[in-house]
């Protein structure tokens, strides 16, 4: 087999691959293995445009773990700086013979990035560090670039197909203040996984928690700084929990969680929640006399009901 047959094989499945992908970030990531893989890098990373922050931020990381420090992502971010800039991609083969690059950290020999963009928006950029792959020579080269024009100019159609949907996603089930679901996607998400602990026989947990009191703080501090808590207090209940679990707004003060195979235990998430949200000043001022807090409420599957909707109206009375 020619080497252009062999990594014709390997955009075929890469385009395959992503058939069924439903989010962006996936995509890149599938890509960034299968990149770095061929490539035999040293590491791999990947950037993806993030809108609330308006700038690229690392969403997979591919290699050696021990050697990437702080130090090392500042660099990467400048580099990926440059082919954004310039808006397309480049490699340097010695960066101890390029004025631009000799300075690098000293393991740095060589790196190739390359931005991806799609109806002129710049969605994700890759960065390959220490290209040495033995199944060709003088890695990276325009070979390389060619052949990561060729997976994106195969799998276009598919990306732009999963990018709006992702924005049709976004403008129905997401919080635009927060970043986090909404309560229709909350609801929807209750009722599947209820669907699914019936299947399985497994145990649920519907989780509200409600700041208080919004209203008069909301009135003390002003709408901007009811904001900043209110989108804080998202983060820090999002940092809380496990990946795979939902945390959503569901209405200006009021959060939902869903705890998935869920025993007891799992309602010391409460516990933890309550410490690390005591530790912020929410009333810097000392304005508000009854004092700010979060009080919870939360419904057990199949203990306190065994219907989606059931669940959340139980959840919503607050307990303390």
């Amino acid at each position: 087999m020619t080497e252009i047959n062999r990594r014709n094989e390997i955009i075929d499945k890469a385009v395959k691959g992503i058939s069924e992908t439903k989010d962006l970030a996936t995509v890149g990531s599938s890509f960034l293995e299968i990149l770095n893989s061929e490539f035999e890098s040293l590491i791999g990373v990947l950037r993806i445009y993030d809108e609330d922050r308006n700038s690229y931020i690392v969403k997979d990381v591919k290699g050696i773990e021990n050697v990437i420090k702080k130090e090392f992502f500042q660099l990467d971010k400048e580099i990926a700086k440059k082919a954004l800039k310039e808006k397309m991609p480049f490699f340097v083969r010695n960066t101890r013979k390029d004025k631009d690059y000799s300075g690098l950290y000293p393991w740095i020999q060589n790196f190739l990035v390359y931005p991806f963009e799609l109806d002129g928006r710049q969605l994700m950029v890759f960065s390959f560090y220490n290209c040495e792959s033995r199944k060709y020579s003088k890695s990276p080269n325009a070979y390389d670039i060619n052949f990561i024009n060729k997976l994106f100019e195969k799998s276009y159609d598919r990306i732009k197909d999963i990018y709006k949907n992702s924005q049709i996603f976004s403008e129905i089930y997401i919080d635009a203040l927060t970043g986090l679901p909404n309560f229709q996607y909350f609801e929807k998400r209750v009722f599947e996984e209820v669907m699914r602990a019936k299947r399985n026989q497994e145990r649920l947990i519907v989780l509200v928690a409600e700041f208080q009191p919004y209203e008069l703080y909301l009135k003390t501090y002003g709408k901007k700084k009811a904001d900043e808590v209110i989108k804080k207090i998202g983060a820090k209940m999002r940092e809380s929990i496990r990946s795979y679990e939902v945390v959503a707004r569901l209405n200006v003060n009021k959060f939902g969680i869903i705890l998935v195979e869920a025993d007891e235990k799992a309602l010391e998430v409460i516990f933890r929640l309550k410490k690390i949200l005591s530790m912020e000043n929410w009333d810097p001022k000392g304005l508000i006399k009854e004092g700010t807090s979060i009080k919870y409420g939360y419904a057990r599957f199949p203990e306190d009901g065994d219907e989606y909707d059931e669940l959340i109206v139980k959840a919503n009375h607050i307990r303390g």
